[in-house]
């Protein structure tokens, strides 16, 4: 097992199409799997789902309540996933297709959420959003860390805008009556992010 698109970068789609489908593999529709998973489901079955927030929209309960009905059921797809290369090896479309908030403009995101909303898909949005300093990578020091938690502080106008920003495409997606899986910050026990490792000064 490895990251996907390690693999996929490396090896034509026929390659790969051969080894999915060896005997040797097993993989998430493997009927040699679905009597042990299903065992695993059944002892590990939670209650009925509840939304944390009291006044949750008609479309997260709706998306709330066909995450936990997907036991027994795979739910394929992984944040960037080009769908036409996954429809090429499998013959199917994620049931999970999403995007980088920070990565795109919001306006090519829009569009291709509705499209993947009327296929079925869950919408899953990451957001890997700049360092407010200067868009540069590294971590934030002690002093910006602080700048950054510090009401009117340039650092945390900077970072409100983003957020801001991040809310009306959401907001657009919302009106859409689109829910999405929202990932912000994702990661956070990683290295490589500048909000990693970081639990807050409040």
């Amino acid at each position: 097992m490895t990251w996907s698109e390690w693999v996929e970068e490396a090896n034509p789609l026929e390659a790969l199409a051969a080894t999915y489908s060896a005997p040797n593999v097993l993989h998430r529709d493997d009927a040699r799997l679905a009597e042990p998973m299903a065992m695993i489901r059944k002892a590990s079955a939670g209650p009925t789902p509840q939304p944390v927030t009291p006044r949750a929209s008609a479309e997260a309960r709706t998306l709330l309540a066909r995450l936990y009905a997907a036991a027994g059921r795979p739910l394929s797809g992984q944040e960037n996933d080009p769908q036409e290369q996954v429809f090429a090896i499998t013959s199917k479309r994620p049931a999970i297709s999403g995007q980088d908030l920070a990565a795109a403009d919001p306006a090519t995101i829009l569009e291709p959420a509705r499209r993947q909303h009327q296929d079925g898909a869950i919408v899953s949005l990451s957001w890997n959003v700049r360092r407010p300093t200067d868009d540069a990578a590294g971590k934030l020091t002690d002093f910006e860390w602080h700048e950054l938690l510090t009401p009117g502080t340039r650092l945390n106008q900077r970072w409100c805008a983003q957020v801001d920003a991040a809310a009306e495409t959401l907001k657009q997606l919302q009106a859409a009556g689109i829910a999405v899986l929202w990932r912000p910050y994702p990661r956070s026990n990683g290295a490589g992010f500048w909000w990693a490792g970081r639990k807050g000064l409040r």
